[in-house]
């Protein structure tokens, strides 16, 4: 790695913005521009091997604010961020993703939010639309994560709409990136985190502005599925269990965030187990307002449908599309039926889950393919929290 250009200021020399770019070119001038307008920071930026001119687009707007470091290798994010860590010199600090924007106070709320005691802070989001500029969509972080060891629902999957928080720079260094991770290393890295009892504040003002880009590796649903899936099969069950077990979590919510880790772990008995129990709860599941039993239904029906048991999926799902919010459960009955060979049922329900939401994009894939192979199964139940996919995948 070699040093391109770059001296810390030494005024609010306590927090480093930091940002990690490849082929950033024509986003990282917007990037560097709004760490700029928030205040004296330094800005460590981390190259990716770029082959386009993202440096010299970021220098121009950074100046002496800004430091440089290449990558030896592209190998991928979590590698870049890593990298990010060893070179980060203050003992806070904060991630801004190139094609991003933050608001002027946010440096500012994340370095005494960090400096009271936080390993790591997160703050709501606002999507945005950069050929336009204009903000689509407020991202609010959902108030149960906040509620004690609600974080914990982290495991069930990534409910932070901004996982490009602030960090203790100690701290971060010690749980580590993985450098082996092409896209939801943030999410492996926050799950580790949490079993290493990170002390995690949840910020009330927006601060960061996420740019709306269907080019992005987090909208490649079957990508981040997986990479996802990595993550959380890296955690042992039993442990995780009694951690779940032994925290103020609402049974229905402890059975639901163990289903998804006995999921990736592909642990059929512990999954049974877990799920029956949820199945007894009537329980509402904030924010799916789905009850125990109606969730157990519905997971009970995806596997279902993964396995080609798709009558078995089809009885599961009937009755939970009389409730008049089910896109989901409309989605995978027409998955289902449409393996019975009922192509004009399952064309229906599509079309029942368009009519809920229009923008949801499994139904829309699969009326689109009805003709052929429909294969877009909605897997977890749709959440009933604003997200950066416009259709809540």
């Amino acid at each position: 790695m070699r040093i391109i250009r770059g001296i810390l200021s030494p005024m609010n020399s306590e927090l480093t913005i930091v940002i990690v770019a490849k082929d950033a070119a024509t986003t990282i001038g917007r990037a560097v521009a709004s760490a700029r307008a928030s205040g004296d920071w330094p800005i460590l930026l981390i190259d990716d091997c770029s082959g386009d001119e993202t440096i010299k687009s970021a220098q121009d707007i950074g100046g002496d604010h800004i430091t440089v470091h290449k990558t030896e290798r592209s190998i991928g994010i979590g590698n870049a961020r890593q990298t990010a860590l060893e070179y980060t010199q203050t003992e806070f600090a904060m991630w801004l993703d190139a094609d991003d924007e933050i608001l002027p106070h946010r440096p500012a709320a994340m370095l005494q939010s960090l400096k009271n005691g936080a390993d790591l802070c997160f703050d709501p989001a606002v999507l945005f639309d950069p050929s336009s500029g204009k903000d689509t969509q407020a991202l609010p972080i959902p108030d149960f994560l906040s509620k004690p060891d609600g974080v914990l629902r982290s495991f069930e999957r990534n409910w932070i709409p901004a996982l490009t928080g602030g960090f203790r720079t100690g701290f971060a260094q010690t749980v580590g990136y993985d450098r082996t991770f092409k896209c939801a290393e943030d999410y492996d890295f926050l799950l580790r985190a949490i079993t290493q009892n990170a002390k995690i504040d949840f910020l009330r003002d927006a601060g960061y502005r996420y740019a709306h880009s269907p080019t992005s590796a987090s909208r490649n649903v079957e990508l981040t599925r997986a990479a996802s899936q990595a993550a959380l099969a890296k955690h042992n069950f039993s442990e995780m269990r009694r951690r779940v077990e032994n925290s103020t979590l609402p049974g229905s919510e402890q059975y639901l965030t163990l289903a998804h880790i006995a999921t990736a772990l592909d642990l059929e008995n512990e999954w049974n187990s877990v799920i029956t129990k949820l199945g007894k709860s009537s329980e509402a599941v904030p924010p799916y307002d789905r009850s125990g039993k109606w969730l157990s239904a519905y997971l009970r029906a995806t596997a279902a449908l993964l396995s080609g048991d798709h009558r078995l999926a089809a009885s599961l799902l009937t009755p939970l599309t009389e409730n008049d919010n089910a896109a989901d459960a409309h989605n995978n009955l027409g998955i289902a039926l449409w393996h019975l060979g009922d192509h004009t049922a399952a064309r229906v329900h599509w079309q029942k889950a368009l009519a809920i939401m229009p923008r949801y994009l499994d139904a829309t894939e699969n009326l689109r393919a009805a003709k052929q192979h429909p294969t877009h199964i909605t897997h977890a139940p749709l959440r009933r929290a604003p997200s950066r996919s416009g259709y809540k995948r």
